[in-house]
């Protein structure tokens, strides 16, 4: 009986061990995250690799909005973009984005963009995802990637997620988890 209980105290510790190092890991990960990369000079640009992560030029791509007009992301070359990956079901989702339609409507539209990329293929029906815009408030454009391939591209396995791109193209920042006006504020003008 004594050997159970000091085995099973052992894997315990070992397992609060690993579960702190895990913390302090993600930790870092968000802190480093948050200070953008140096941007590539003009005769490096072309040679930036395409990708979802920072320091990576973001994967061009093309969507619909709700009205059905097709949206692409390098209309949006030489802006400052945050692509927010949502579903109406997530509940930190629709916190965030309470936050962003407040500073939606302070953005420089000349400068920044915001592009909510609903996850339609994981909502009951279309109808949720357009009562929860409607709800929020949010006047920024929202699009539906239909078959999720924006979204697996861009790593959206866990959301909300939120994708920071510069003017240029590149992406600054991709954070997982919910995001207030000023942590939303601070990645804009890290990336521009």
């Amino acid at each position: 009986m004594i050997k159970k209980i000091i085995s099973l105290t052992t894997v315990l510790m070992v397992m609060v061990v690993l579960v702190s190092g895990c913390a302090a890991e993600v930790a870092v990960k968000v802190a480093d995250e948050a200070t953008p990369p140096a941007k590539p000079a003009a005769s490096e640009e072309e040679a930036v690799e395409e990708g979802a992560f920072p320091g990576m030029r973001a994967y061009d791509f093309m969507l619909e909005d709700f009205e059905g007009n097709s949206v692409r992301l390098s209309d949006f070359q030489g802006k400052t973009v945050m692509l927010f990956f949502w579903a109406s079901w997530c509940p930190y989702c629709g916190e965030q984005m309470t936050q962003m339609s407040r500073l939606y409507a302070e953005l420089d539209p000349d400068r920044y963009v915001i592009l909510g990329i609903n996850l339609i293929e994981a909502e009951k029906n279309r109808d949720d995802a357009l009562n929860k815009i409607e709800e929020k408030q949010a006047e920024f454009i929202n699009l539906m990637d239909a078959q999720s391939e924006v979204s697996l591209k861009y790593g959206a396995r866990t959301i909300p997620l939120s994708v920071f791109i510069d003017p240029d193209g590149i992406i600054t920042a991709s954070i997982v988890g919910p995001l207030d006006e000023g942590q939303i504020m601070a990645q804009f003008m890290g990336a521009n």
